[in-house]
């Protein structure tokens, strides 16, 4: 049984502001018993604006004047006053315990593959945020980017329109609007697609392509290696049936599928469009039928079937106008080879022929009708 007193001292909490009252109130949540001292130094915020020296000074300035009242631990509540002064402040006052926020992000780091950070242009040069971010280097090297302003708020991908919205706020920029994209493979290949060889090199599709370009038939299809898996942060994609798919529910169009994929085959593209060309082989009808049972052949059906003038025949394969389309999917229903996604069921196909039935049927009694007057019509001049 541990018979020690208890340590009845104040912990001391500083920050550059008042920014800092909210790891009081976190402390207090946690240590309803303890007494804290809070110091804000108002007079002389920001901090992160101040070099590396003068952050340090007035660390050293603050820790000083808490440390007139009788203290068991110093905490920094400041992102800047860490990254800059920690060291420096465990190394002129040893005999007291300085913690910093630096383990609030540890975790962050341990539990998510990708942490936004938002700081001040200080924290994001220090030795600490550098080391953050070559364990997430991908939102790490987005938030110093945005910082710089080399690329949009909207660059992290994670964040969403919402965040893109507050993080803009916070940095008094305006937020660009616009509908949420996810990826989508323009591929349906797979086990329907020919095996040109049995690869047994690196599960890797960037390897593959080195060997005289991959193991399938198609030049222009999935390998179905999982690159892009590998690549995905978000558990957004996997292989199903030979090819890449893409769970919309998960992906955040954070694009790196997109730029690991080494036939370039992967788009983002609006979320709301449902009706998509999972192919883009060029070749002409016979070589794409010979290597893939649900390669799109150019046969223009799906061109002839659009009310909305939304997919066209361009270069031998068909391509969606995604601003014309509305999601009709009568161009799936022509399609002979199941390319155009989502693919029709027995039933939707054999409705729709019967339906092109009927309307052959009435456009030709139609034509018919109209030919016949125009018989008739001179008969009854010449009466």
């Amino acid at each position: 049984m541990d018979k020690r007193a208890p340590d009845n001292r104040s912990i001391g909490v500083f920050d550059s502001g008042m920014g800092g009252l909210t790891a009081v109130r976190r402390l207090h949540a946690l240590m309803p018993k303890e007494n804290i001292i809070y110091f804000g130094d108002t007079s002389r915020v920001p901090y992160g604006t101040r070099g590396r020296d003068t952050i340090v000074k007035y660390a050293r300035q603050d820790v000083a004047f808490l440390r007139q009242f009788d203290l068991k631990a110093i905490v920094i509540a400041c992102n800047t006053a860490t990254s800059a002064a920690i060291g420096p402040l465990r190394a002129a006052f040893p005999d007291i315990p300085v913690i910093g926020i630096e383990p609030a992000l540890k975790p962050a780091v341990a539990h998510h593959r990708r942490v936004l950070v938002l700081a001040t242009p200080l924290t994001l040069r220090e030795e600490k945020f550098v080391a953050l971010m070559h364990q997430c280097a991908g939102c790490a090297g987005c938030a110093e980017a945005i910082l710089a302003g080399k690329a949009p708020v909207t660059a992290c991908a994670p964040a969403g329109a919402e965040g893109a919205a507050k993080i803009a706020a916070i940095m008094g920029m305006e937020a660009p609007s616009g509908e949420k994209m996810v990826a989508h493979v323009l591929c349906n290949g797979g086990c329907n697609a020919v095996d040109k060889a049995v690869y047994e090199g690196l599960q890797d599709c960037n390897a593959a392509m080195r060997v005289a370009g991959g193991p399938k038939a198609c030049a222009f299809g999935c390998m179905g290696l999982g690159s892009c898996v590998k690549a995905c942060a978000f558990d957004a994609i996997h292989i199903v049936d030979g090819v890449a798919k893409v769970d919309t529910d998960k992906c955040v169009a954070c694009g790196k599928c997109v730029s690991t994929c080494p036939k370039k085959i992967i788009d983002l593209i609006p979320v709301s469009k449902k009706v998509h060309v999972n192919c883009v082989n060029k070749d002409k009808g016979p070589a794409v039928m010979k290597v893939c049972s649900n390669g799109c052949i150019g046969c223009r059906m799906c061109e002839k079937t659009c009310k909305f003038d939304a997919i066209h025949v361009v270069d031998g394969v068909a391509k969606i106008d995604y601003d014309k389309c509305k999601n009709c999917k009568m161009c799936t229903k022509a399609c002979p080879k199941g390319c155009i996604e989502p693919v029709p069921t027995a039933e939707e196909v054999k409705k729709f022929k019967e339906m092109q039935a009927k309307q052959a049927a009435a456009a030709k009694a139609k034509a018919e009708a109209a030919k016949a007057a125009e018989t008739a019509a001179p008969a009854s001049e010449d009466k």
